[in-house]
């Protein structure tokens, strides 16, 4: 299950909740594996490191991603990578202390989340990681995490904590006009930017709505007992991503943008977890498969970046 929020250790709790417990004898690394809905599966990322959170630039050249360090302790564990989405080598961007980094519409700047301070704040940077602009210098709750830019590169949406529950927010580029929506968290921009997808925890089960922007309203897309969470636009916006439970674990979902025609995508022992439409049409993931510590019996610690090509139903 997708668990609840905290930070500095967010992400750990993230990875440890979504991978399978190993008992008994070792098994070996699960290969990647796909369903007929997918064309092709392939690595991007391979290190000691827990690597999540991935995101293409919207040029398609460069693939930005959260990587968490188990040996080194706190805050200072996470920092942000960029590699090619074709593989090859990484490129610090940004950390110590830095986690969930998102582009701008140009894919010459991004925005993270700094965890160095008392409470997290938004933080602005290039993507070769010259200079930075602390955008919220003051949180405007507990935990500001998980921002997206606008498709017009001047807002930005992330979700906080505030009176007890995750709400959806958003502020300018320059930290201006903070709003509070409705609760939720995972907020991603629709391409028209005119509404957002996002996640809420719903009698125990998480699932995905969107937020109409102009009207105000919320439409639930998924709803039962199993766990729907960390949504992302197609290119198009005629689609959305997701990761589900609905197999023994989390996997690679995708659906019509009104909830409709729900369709599997990653499937096995490995989990498949925070999916990100690219715009190359890739589905970047974090995922344990193939991954050659995976006989450690933890998991969570060895998780890598792959994209699958998905084949969308008639």
């Amino acid at each position: 299950m997708k668990p609840i929020k905290a930070l500095p250790v967010v992400s750990i709790l993230l990875l440890a909740g979504c991978f399978p417990s190993l008992q008994g004898s070792p098994p070996e690394a699960p290969s990647p594996t796909v369903t007929a809905n997918a064309l092709e599966v392939t690595k991007v990322s391979s290190d000691s490191r827990v690597e999540f959170a991935p995101r293409l630039s919207p040029n398609g050249e460069w693939l930005l991603y959260s990587a968490y360090d188990p040996s080194v302790s706190g805050p200072r564990a996470y920092s942000i990578v960029a590699i090619s989405p074709k593989g090859g080598a990484q490129r610090p961007i940004a950390g110590p202390g830095a986690v969930w980094g998102t582009w701008f519409p140009d894919s010459r700047n991004i925005v993270y989340v700094s965890l160095l301070g008392d409470r997290p704040i938004l933080v602005r940077t290039t993507a070769g990681g010259v200079g930075t602009t602390f955008i919220t210098n003051n949180p405007l709750g507990g935990f500001d995490e998980q921002p997206d830019v606008s498709p017009d590169g001047r807002v930005i949406a992330f979700h906080t904590y505030l009176q007890g529950r995750y709400v959806l927010a958003s502020v300018n580029i320059d930290g201006t006009s903070p709003t509070i929506y409705v609760p939720g968290t995972s907020p991603r921009w629709h391409p028209s930017g005119k509404k957002l997808v996002f996640d809420r925890l719903v009698d125990g089960k998480w699932h995905i709505f969107t937020l109409d922007l102009e009207s105000g309203q919320v439409t639930q897309l998924t709803s039962g007992r199993h766990n729907n969470a960390f949504p992302s636009w197609s290119p198009d916006g005629k689609w959305l991503t997701f990761q589900s439970d609905r197999e023994r674990t989390y996997q690679v979902y995708i659906m019509k943008e009104d909830g409709t025609a729900v369709t599997q995508i990653t499937k096995g022992e490995g989990a498949a977890v925070e999916p990100n439409w690219g715009s190359d049409g890739y589905i970047y993931f974090s995922s344990t498969f193939g991954n050659v510590n995976f006989e450690k019996r933890e998991e969570w610690r060895a998780a890598d970046i792959w994209r699958v090509k998905p084949k969308l139903p008639e």
